[in-house]
């Protein structure tokens, strides 16, 4: 289990999800300092599991926990990263070929000067 932030009790108030979330509550055995970090500071903590995303709140007392499981949360933020690692690799691809792009107008360039300087030289010694 990782801890991945920690968010406002408000925010979470005031959130809608549309999706299938599973309530859990959990009793601690033990009164850790950070159970009552998130009492004081009326905070939640974000876990990350293998499938799915946890919200951690404390409830009114301070030995019990209320759990949100969302199961669609990871797969929607792989999603999201899949999406932005395509668009980077996009972004990649065209300054690639814009490089290239540039490198053959130079080559381009240095042809045409060559074959004026061909030219030129053709010129010259014809006269």
């Amino acid at each position: 289990m990782q801890i991945v932030r920690l968010i406002s009790q408000e925010h979470m108030d005031n959130k809608q999800y549309d999706g299938k979330t599973n309530f859990l509550i959990f009793r601690t055995l033990n009164q850790h300092g950070f159970f009552q970090q998130l009492q004081e500071k009326k905070l939640c903590a974000v876990v990350k599991l293998p499938s799915q995303t946890l919200l951690l709140s404390i409830l009114d007392k301070a030995s019990h926990l209320t759990g949100m499981l969302f199961p669609e949360m990871l797969q929607q933020h792989q999603q999201l990263q899949h999406q932005q690692d395509l668009h980077l690799q996009q972004q990649q691809h065209l300054q690639q070929m814009l490089h290239q792009q540039q490198q053959l107008r130079q080559q381009q360039h240095l042809h045409q000067q060559h074959m004026q300087h061909q030219q030129q030289h053709i010129q010259v010694s014809t006269q």
